[in-house]
């Protein structure tokens, strides 16, 4: 399972699951403000990912502990 925080990573990212066998898709979540999953920029890697959407309960923790 991978949570990415900082959606700048995923294109490098996706370059290392190209290289990673796998027996069973990775789940990944990603923060972000719009709550998109990014399904364009993993679709290289679909059969290795499965991209999840992130509870909303998480995603507001998170935006409370960041918030300035």
């Amino acid at each position: 399972m991978l949570v990415i925080y900082n959606e700048d990573i995923i294109e490098k990212l996706v370059e290392i699951i190209k290289g990673v066998d796998v027996k069973n898709p990775i789940k990944i979540y990603v923060f972000s403000p719009s709550q998109d999953p990014w399904e364009a920029l993993f679709e290289e890697v679909m059969g290795k990912v499965e991209l999840c959407a992130l509870p909303q309960a998480i995603y507001n923790a998170y935006r409370k502990i960041t918030a300035p």
